[in-house]
């Protein structure tokens, strides 16, 4: 798995609140998100957990996973998940790998955690040769591969696989983005790179109503492909103009 994102799942102690797992960096979205009874799971290569570990400490409901989300080991450490709701988190990981690999990794998903949902970034081929061009001029070593054109094409890959949400970083207005907000008006820049939420592997109500709050989902139709969940976990808060800029 590279470093490059965050995957994880959180499991909670009630069947409401679901236990995430997530590819981590060094992300801090557990302490952000935390309500008091999440469990919250990062994963990463070893390199990066150690650093990680000298920097964020584990807590009872903070656990860190050393591996690779490609490989299946990390998957039997998770055997107190069976009757709890989880939540894979994949940011800024999957459009680096290749659609084969990622295909895998989610159907394994599917299998080893039907009923889940997983959280991530979908980039369109436009915004992928766009970034790749960013990454080139920047003499960045890595290249993004894994493309979609719609986000349902995802529902093709398995039986079960279905877009609860989705959400682009222009839908709500963000004073700190600057003159990049304006892509949100050109139409193929608007969507070419989003937060999309998926239930894995289940036809039955997915445990996801709860955690939104609202009950809405793609089953709603196209209208209800859109809720709190992804902005609330997703958005940058804002600050005041007193505050000292966030790093």
């Amino acid at each position: 798995m590279s470093s490059t994102g965050s995957f994880g799942t959180s499991c909670s102690v009630t069947p409401q609140l679901p236990s995430s797992i997530s590819v981590c960096g060094l992300d801090a979205r557990f302490q952000r998100v935390d309500n008091g009874q999440v469990h919250w799971f990062d994963l990463d290569l070893p390199d990066v957990i150690a650093a990680r570990r000298r920097l964020l400490s584990e807590s009872d409901r903070n656990r860190y996973l050393a591996g690779s989300a490609f490989e299946p080991d990390w998957m039997a450490q998770l055997d107190r998940l069976d009757s709890e709701p989880v939540l894979f988190v994949a940011e800024a990981l999957l459009p680096y790998f290749e659609e084969a690999r990622v295909k895998d990794l989610i159907l394994t998903l599917v299998e080893q955690f039907p009923g889940a949902e997983l959280v991530g970034d979908v980039c369109t081929p436009l915004a992928v040769r766009i970034d790749n061009l960013h990454l080139r001029f920047t003499r960045a070593a890595a290249r993004m591969h894994w493309a979609m054109k719609d986000p349902r094409d995802l529902e093709t890959w398995g039986h079960g696989i279905r877009l609860v949400e989705s959400f682009s970083y222009f839908d709500d207005p963000e004073p700190r983005m600057g003159l990049p907000s304006w892509f949100g008006r050109i139409p193929v820049l608007a969507h070419s790179t989003s937060i999309q939420r998926y239930q894995l592997g289940t036809a039955t109500a997915p445990a996801s109503k709860n955690w939104s709050g609202n009950g809405s989902s793609a089953a709603d139709g196209d209208d209800g492909v859109r809720g709190p969940l992804l902005r609330r976990w997703f958005r940058r808060p804002r600050r005041r103009e007193s505050h000292r800029r966030e790093v």
